[in-house]
C-alpha cells in the first residue's frame, strides 16, 4: 500500500531530523548525521546476522550513532575543531569503515548478503486491515510505532521540560544560560549524542526493515534531507515533522511510478534533493535578511 510505504520510507527521515533539530537550536549543526546513519544500518546489520538478533542490532545501531556523534563533540566541543568539517570527516569514517568492516566480512564491497542478518519483525495489527488510512499502520516497523507514540513526548518536552528550554537558549542565547548556571556545552553534548543515536535507529530501519541488508552506501544523502527538512520546517518540531514526511512522500511516489509505468522516474527521485537545495537557500536568505546583509526589493 502506498501509504505503508510512506510511512516505511519516512521514518528514518524523521527519526534522523528529529535529532538535528535539536543540535540546530543547540548550535551545533550536526552534519555527520549520514554517516551516523550509514553507521548504524551496517552495526546493525552484521549485529542482527549474530545470535544476538534484531532487537540489539537495533540497540547497537543506536550506540555506535551516539558513539559517532561523541566522536563529533570531542572534535567540536573539545579541541575546537570546525563542526562542518568535523562533520564531514565523520561522514567519511563512516563511509570507508563501513566498506572495510564489509570486506572483512564478507569479502565483498557491494552488500552485505552473505552475512544473514535477521530483519526487525512488523508489528501486526491485524484489526486495522481494511480500514482506510489506518490499515497503513496493520504491518508497520517498531521505529514507526516508536514515533508514533513518541514524537507527542518530544514536543511536549521540547516545549516544556527543562532540557527542551536549554537546548533551545543554548543556540539563542547562550550568555543567559551561562548566567543561569548552565553549562552550554553540555547542553550541546547532550543534544549531539541524543541526535546521534536517533540517527543510528534511522540507518537500522534500513538494513533491519526497508532492505534487510545492508548495501554499500545505502544512506544516500538522507542525513542531508534530514538537515534540510530541519530548515524547510522552520526549525520548528512539528514542522520538521511535517517537511521529513513530505520528503519520504517523494521517495514513495518515485518508487511506485517506477515499479508500474513507464514514467521517467529520475525527476521525481530528484526532487528531495532539488528542494534540500532550495530550502537550505532560503534559509540562508533569511538568515542575510535578519542580519541586514540583503534586502530584498
Amino acid at each position: 500500500m502506498f501509504l505503508a510505504s510512506v510511512l516505511e520510507l519516512a521514518t528514518p527521515l524523521i527519526l534522523a531530523a528529529l535529532g538535528c533539530l535539536l543540535t540546530v537550536r543547540a548550535g551545533v549543526v550536526n552534519i555527520g548525521l549520514d554517516g551516523m546513519m550509514l553507521g548504524g544500518a551496517f552495526v546493525g546489520a552484521a549485529v542482527s546476522a549474530t545470535v544476538l538478533g534484531p532487537w540489539v542490532g537495533l540497540l547497537a545501531a543506536g550506540a555506535i550513532g551516539a558513539i559517532l556523534a561523541m566522536i563529533l563533540a570531542v572534535a567540536h566541543l573539545r579541541f575546537g575543531a570546525d563542526i562542518i568539517l568535523s562533520g564531514i570527516a565523520v561522514n567519511l569514517l563512516a563511509a570507508g569503515g563501513t566498506v572495510l568492516a564489509l570486506v572483512a566480512l564478507t569479502r565483498d564491497t557491494g552488500t552485505a548478503q552473505n552475512v544473514r542478518s535477521t530483519p526487525l519483525p512488523a508489528v501486526e495489527l491485524p484489526f486495522l486491515s481494511g480500514i482506510p488510512v489506518l490499515d497503513a499502520l496493520s504491518a508497520a516497523s517498531p521505529l514507526t510505532w516508536l514515533l508514533i507514540l513518541g514524537v507527542p513526548v518530544f514536543v511536549w518536552m521540547y516545549f516544556n521540560s527543562r532540557w527542551g528550554l536549554w537546548t533551545r537558549a543554548v543556540g539563542d542565547n547562550p550568555s543567559a544560560v551561562i548566567e543561569a548556571g548552565i553549562s552550554p556545552q553540555r547542553v550541546q553534548w547532550s543534544a549531539l549524542i541524543t541526535s546521534g543515536a536517533l540517527a543510528g535507529l534511522a540507518g537500522a530501519q534500513l538494513s533491519l526493515f526497508t532492505t534487510s541488508t545492508f548495501v554499500r552506501d545505502m544512506v544516500q544523502g538522507r542525513g542531508f534531507i534530514a538537515l534540510a527538512a530541519v530548515y524547510l520546517g522552520l526549525k520548528h518540531p512539528i514542522g520538521t515533522l511535517l517537511a521529513a514526511s513530505a520528503f519520504g512522500l517523494f521517495e514513495a511516489l518515485a518508487t511506485v511510478l517506477q515499479v508500474r509505468t513507464t514514467i521517467p522516474t529520475d525527476p521525481i527521485l530528484a526532487l528531495p534533493y532539488v528542494v534540500t537545495i532550495l530550502a537550505l537557500a532560503v534559509s540562508g536568505m533569511r538568515y542575510l535578511v535578519k542580519k541586514g546583509g540583503l534586502r530584498l526589493v
